[in-house]
């Protein structure tokens, strides 16, 4: 009963508003509440009770940050962001909430697992850049130190510019990363790869007319696009992800969505469910 007012407090806070629909914002948020609900997941265990378990469901946790790490990448493709400008919250002048060192290597990372190597040097470089102005130089003999960050980036740059085919570049990185930790996990692995060298990666294909549709913003395309195809907002879940629109008919009115959920997200869906389900029984 008590949460009626504070809840009507805060969809009157324009600020807040704002913050909840800019990219950054959005992203800060679903992070918050994953770490706050974790320690309580932790403790809960394995086995709570259907009724907390049921709760718990609907509340953000790490897959859900990881979908949102996913979204700015999607973004950054879609509208040819830089990752400099989004770290700021500056999205083509709409600006919002600034992202730290942390998400700007979480993202990073995240682009990596997804062989999206060009996106993951942007967003190293930039908590490398970050982490530098906020860390003490940390070498060789100084483990008793508080571990460098700088290390794994450097590193992980490293493995990036590797699959990429440029093992100078991926060389000059690990002598940097090495001489500041290591033991690090990315060092090592760069240590490794250097040697077996692994198979370069091939860079995801963009839909170029998709791409430049919607950097059009709200104008209207001119004959060289199909005028059948659309770039619509759909403001429901994320207010900042595009679909892909195919209009079949006006009226009635007869669409056909692209891309709302990857592969990897349906297969999710498939494995949750399957469990559930059972064979009909035909009288």
């Amino acid at each position: 009963h008590h949460r009626i007012p504070i809840v009507k407090e805060l969809q009157n806070d324009v600020h807040l508003q704002a913050y909840l629909k800019h990219p950054n914002g959005i992203y800060l948020s679903i992070k918050q509440f994953a770490n706050e609900y974790q320690s309580l997941r932790s403790t809960l265990g394995s086995e709570p009770s259907p009724a907390i378990k049921a709760q718990l469901s609907s509340i953000a946790d790490e897959s859900d940050v990881v979908g949102a790490r996913l979204s700015f990448l999607r973004l950054q493709r879609v509208y040819n962001l830089n990752a400099s400008e989004m770290v700021r919250g500056n999205y083509l002048g709409w600006l919002g909430p600034e992202l730290d060192e942390a998400d700007a290597w979480k993202i990073g990372e995240t682009a990596f697992t997804e062989g999206d190597l060009d996106l993951t040097i942007q967003w190293l470089y930039e908590a490398l850049a970050m982490t530098r102005k906020s860390e003490p130089p940390i070498g060789v003999g100084n483990f008793e130190e508080p571990v460098s960050e700088t290390g794994r980036i450097l590193a992980l740059i490293g493995r990036s510019y590797l699959r990429q085919g440029l093992p100078d570049k991926a060389n000059d990185m690990y002598t940097h990363a090495a001489y500041i930790d290591p033991r690090d996990g990315n060092v090592i692995a760069l240590k490794r790869e250097l040697m077996d060298k692994p198979p370069l990666t091939d860079q995801p294909i963009t839909d170029v007319n998709f791409q430049k549709l919607c950097l059009l913003q709200s104008k209207l395309p001119d004959n060289k696009f199909d005028p059948r195809l659309n770039c619509v907002y759909r403001q429901v879940i994320l207010p900042y992800y595009r679909f892909k629109q195919e209009l079949i008919s006006v009226s009635p009115y007869v669409a056909l969505f692209y891309d709302v959920i990857s592969d990897l997200e349906s297969q999710s869906i498939i494995n949750f469910s399957q469990a559930k389900l059972e064979r009909g029984n035909v009288e």
